[in-house]
């Protein structure tokens, strides 16, 4: 695993976001909600104009775990099984992750360790995981993911 702890802020604008969302503890959820939502989009991603999959998650005052994709522009027809909204966005932490996506537990518990040594204030709306490699594609070592934790401006 490679993880860069030398975040960055970075700016995170309005987005179209379409996704599946589930609640409950995270190595249940997670992976049931990626395979449910891969089931419905993968089919439909050459009629949309896709810029990455994204997870965006809450962890008070339970876990609420999106599995997603971002997109240019808000879809022109309804997906049955997604819900869409326009992703706010906000100002974030940004660290940078290398590796097998079986580590991305592991990296967050080191970005939400590093928070301390950032003088960085976590506020309370959604952390996102974009991914910036496709894992049908890369290979499992190679997945390159930013994960972004929302901060004070």
């Amino acid at each position: 695993m490679d993880l860069n702890l030398d975040a960055q802020k970075k700016v995170w604008t309005p987005t179209h976001y379409l996704f599946l969302e589930k609640t409950g503890p995270f190595m249940e959820i997670a992976p049931k909600c990626w395979q449910e939502f891969r089931a419905i989009i993968d089919p439909l991603l050459p009629k949309l104009k896709m810029k990455t999959f994204a997870s965006l998650y809450k962890i008070n005052p339970e876990m609420v775990y999106r599995a997603g994709v971002m997109l240019e522009e808000k879809p022109s027809f309804d997906i049955p099984g997604l819900r869409y909204e326009l992703f706010e966005g906000g100002t974030y932490l940004n660290y940078l992750f290398k590796g097998n996506y079986s580590e991305i537990p592991e990296a967050c518990g080191r970005v939400f360790d590093n928070l301390h040594v950032k003088r960085a204030e976590m506020i309370d709306t959604w952390g996102i995981e974009n991914y910036l490699t496709n894992p049908q594609t890369t290979p499992p070592n190679d997945n390159v993911v930013e994960i972004l934790i929302p901060v004070k401006p």
